[in-house]
């Protein structure tokens, strides 16, 4: 239901201002403050060519929004608003944002805009971007991260992070990769998937790293699967780590895959690897479903039963009778 408001919002508000704030600036008499009564900081003229090109940019944001094309929407309004700050170019970046799921930017930008935008000239416009502001705030997930030794170093997507035990994350919803690391000690690595105003807790004890680590290496023929070791995410597709001298559990997944489970042991300073191959759902996965074992097969039917032919030519010349062919026909034809 919300996701459904919230579109249904994001598009009025394109809309509304592609018509009101586009017909105001392509007016005669256009100038910056009857498009956004606040006064700007820097105040630009009808002629200034910063003007002419933030309008021409914004306009081309307003139409790629109505093609649903939020990212490019998006790069439009921003770089129209480095030209001239004006309130209807944060609301539409704010808008654009929310479709592309960024919470905490559209939030800040909801702000921005708050602060800039006209109180009594634009009162229906911000009571709009308030009730967009309190949807994007409930949307955020929480995470509360309790990190052993506390001054390791946490990266989140690649981006490095400073944690408070006593604070918890906000993030956008979606799928992070965690890389936890500090010398002497072995690296973590896991990936959590966060839902839409979610709180969830992760504490991660780093191991110190043995005289003798072991590695792991683990690869699969399925893009995009997603690798785990010991219950954690790791990451996709292939990985090497170091882990602990002793037994690990690699699992493999992947959608539309049957996954894929194996429990090895790895040896002090030793390396290992898992090839995981998956198969689809209902795949044969006997030895008799391989082409190779029919190749070969065939070759031994065919050996055989050229020397059953000859077989009783050769035998013939003995003394002993060799009682027929049936028998070594059957046991061949029987492999």
């Amino acid at each position: 239901m919300v996701s459904v408001w919230l579109r249904g919002f994001s598009i009025a508000c394109a809309l509304l201002l592609a018509g009101s704030v586009a017909r105001a600036q392509d007016s005669a008499a256009t100038t910056p403050a009857e498009v956004a009564p606040a006064t700007p900081p820097a105040v630009a003229t009808p002629e200034d060519p910063n003007a002419v090109r933030a309008r021409e940019l914004f306009q081309q944001g307003v139409a790629l929004s109505r093609a649903e094309r939020w990212a490019e929407a998006l790069s439009s309004f921003q770089q129209s608003l480095a030209l001239v700050e004006r309130p209807s170019t944060l609301l539409n970046i704010a808008t654009a944002l929310q479709r592309l799921g960024r919470a905490r930017e559209c939030v800040a930008a909801v702000d921005r805009y708050l602060a800039v935008s006209d109180p009594v000239a634009d009162a229906e416009a911000r009571t709009r971007a308030t009730t967009l502001r309190e949807a994007m705030v409930a949307s955020l997930a929480h995470l509360s991260l309790a990190i052993l030794p506390p001054d390791a170093q946490v990266s989140i997507n690649g981006t490095l992070a400073t944690i408070d035990a006593s604070t918890p994350l906000e993030l956008d919803a979606g799928s992070y990769t965690f890389v936890v690391e500090r010398e002497g000690f072995l690296t973590t690595r896991f990936t959590l998937d966060l839902q839409p105003g979610a709180s969830a807790s992760r504490a991660v004890s780093l191991a110190q790293r043995p005289a003798e680590p072991a590695r792991l290496e683990v690869a699969t023929q399925v893009v995009g699967a997603r690798i785990q070791v010991d219950g954690d995410i790791v990451g996709t597709d292939e990985i090497e780590m170091e882990v602990l001298p002793g037994s690990h559990v690699v699992r493999v997944t992947a959608t539309g895959w049957d996954p894929f489970e194996r429990t090895l042991s790895i040896d002090p300073g030793t390396r290992a690897r898992v090839d995981a191959q998956l198969s689809r759902p209902g795949a044969c996965q006997s030895v008799e479903c391989e082409p190779a074992f029919w190749i070969v097969g065939g070759i031994l039917v065919a050996g055989a039963v050229a020397a059953a032919i000859s077989l009783p030519i050769a035998l013939a010349t003995e003394d002993a009778p060799y009682g027929g062919t049936a028998n070594f026909h059957v046991d061949a034809l029987r492999f």
